[in-house]
C-alpha cells in the first residue's frame, strides 16, 4: 500500500517490504512493477527475491520512503506539512502532472487485475504455500508458547 502513496514517512524504528517470496508466494506483478519504478530494477530483484523487510535507514537509501521521523506521533504531523507545500500549488498543474506519471500504470493494473487475482489465488492453494502461511499464523499467535 505504501508504494501507491504520495509520501511515505516511516519511523527510525520501522520496517516494510514486500516478503511474499519466502512464503511461496509470487510478489503480485504490479506490485513488482510498483517497486521497480520506485526504487529500480536491480535494488527490486534483491529486496523482492530475498524477501527482506528493510529498515528506515535502508528504505530511505532507496528511495522507498521519503522522511525517517523518531516516533510515531510525528508522522501524521510530518505528513501534513509536505501537503501543505503542495496545497500551495494550483491543482490543475499538480493534478494533471500527477495523472501523467500514474495514468498508464493505473490503467494496465486494472485491465489485469483479474489475471492477478487468479495467479494469486493459486499460489495460496499450493500445500507448500499453505503449511507456510500456517507457521507464521502460529508464531504470530503464539501458538506452541508455554504458558
Amino acid at each position: 500500500l505504501a508504494l501507491c502513496c504520495d509520501y511515505r514517512v516511516i519511523t527510525r524504528q520501522g520496517s516494510m517490504g514486500l516478503n511474499e517470496v519466502a512464503l511461496g508466494l509470487p510478489v503480485p506483478k504490479y506490485w513488482t512493477e510498483l517497486m521497480v519504478a520506485t526504487i529500480g530494477q536491480r535494488a527490486s530483484e534483491t529486496v523482492l527475491l530475498s524477501a527482506q523487510m528493510p529498515e528506515s535507514p535502508k528504505l530511505f537509501e532507496l528511495g522507498m520512503v521519503d522522511a525517517i521521523v523518531e516516533k510515531p506521533e510525528e508522522l501524521l504531523p510530518h505528513a501534513l506539512g509536505q501537503l501543505k507545500v503542495w496545497l500551495k500549488y494550483p491543482s490543475k498543474g499538480f493534478v494533471n502532472t500527477k495523472s501523467y506519471l500514474r495514468r498508464d500504470f493505473a490503467q494496465r493494473w486494472l485491465a489485469g487485475m483479474e489475471w492477478e487475482a487468479q495467479e494469486t489465488w493459486e499460489a495460496c492453494s499450493d500445500p507448500r504455500c499453505v503449511d507456510a502461511l500456517g507457521k507464521v499464523m502460529a508464531r504470530l499467535s503464539g501458538a506452541g508458547k508455554g504458558k
